[in-house]
């Protein structure tokens, strides 16, 4: 949706719903895939257990864009017969704003350690978990300390609800450890989504025009204008005791901490 300056205003709104899938990201994305086609796949002989959404695609995502003239000073609705050191202290600014928000990327559980498949899987990079039934891990009321459930997962080789569940080291030590068993996790790519981000950057202008072609100009702009705490991406190796908390904010897509500029300019 688009509206063209009237009465100083100008702006432009878009939604976007996007669904993304691919089987060349690897095992466990956390980017775009890139020249390597994510690394190497988990299965050769079946790369349909690498496909799912990619990671940084959003499924939702509205942008707003908008540019406002103040209705002060010189030639506008209020203040119109200001005198010149009123209006060029009060007079003649315009602010602008873009306004992001979205939902989050698509993530993948792993487990960092353990052969299942007797493939020598750790070679290839992290493996992935099974999971409980048809369960993903998500909860209804998520936060930074658990956005995910762990018991959602298991190590392949070990039975749900043991003491032994994350204890994935089957197949690592002949002799030691269990033997493998003949076959990868069953926890897929992209089935859990991370955080959102809400983002809104602000910049205030002002030109004042000094003779015909000579003109100073001020300028300040804010990223993040209200410090929201966009949370970043939990911990996803099952591993680990801290699977599912949030120990960062998101830096992408303006979503880190607020910064600002200001400036002055002289044009001639």
């Amino acid at each position: 949706m688009n509206r063209r300056f009237s009465k100083g205003l100008s702006f432009t709104s878009a939604y976007t719903w996007a669904k993304a899938l691919g089987d060349n990201a690897g095992p466990n994305p956390g980017s775009f895939a890139g020249e390597t086609g994510g690394g190497r796949v988990k299965n050769s002989y079946n790369r349909a257990g690498d496909r799912g959404d990619i990671y940084a695609f959003r499924r939702h995502r509205g942008l707003i864009n908008l540019v406002y003239e103040l209705p002060f000073g010189k030639g506008r609705q209020f203040m119109s017969t200001a005198n010149r050191m009123v209006d060029t202290v009060l007079g003649g600014w315009q602010i602008s704003s873009i306004v992001t928000l979205q939902t989050g990327p698509f993530l993948t559980p792993t487990v960092s350690v353990g052969d299942p498949s007797g493939t020598l899987a750790t070679s290839r990079g992290a493996q992935r978990p099974d999971r409980v039934g048809a369960a993903d891990g998500s909860l209804d009321n998520p936060s930074a300390t658990r956005w995910l459930d762990r018991s959602a997962f298991y190590c392949p080789g070990r039975a749900a609800g043991a003491s032994n569940q994350y204890d994935c080291v089957v197949g690592v030590v002949p002799g030691r450890d269990l033997a493998p068993i003949g076959r990868f996790g069953n926890s897929g790519v992209g089935i859990v989504v991370g955080p959102g981000t809400f983002a809104w950057n602000m910049g205030m202008m002002k030109q004042i025009r000094l003779t015909e072609k000579v003109s100073f100009r001020l300028e300040g702009s804010f990223t993040n204008l209200p410090n929201w705490n966009n949370l970043g991406d939990p911990v996803l190796n099952v591993n680990d005791a801290a699977f599912g908390v949030i120990r960062g904010a998101r830096g992408v897509d303006f979503g880190g901490g607020r910064q600002g500029q200001v400036g002055a300019r002289l044009q001639f």
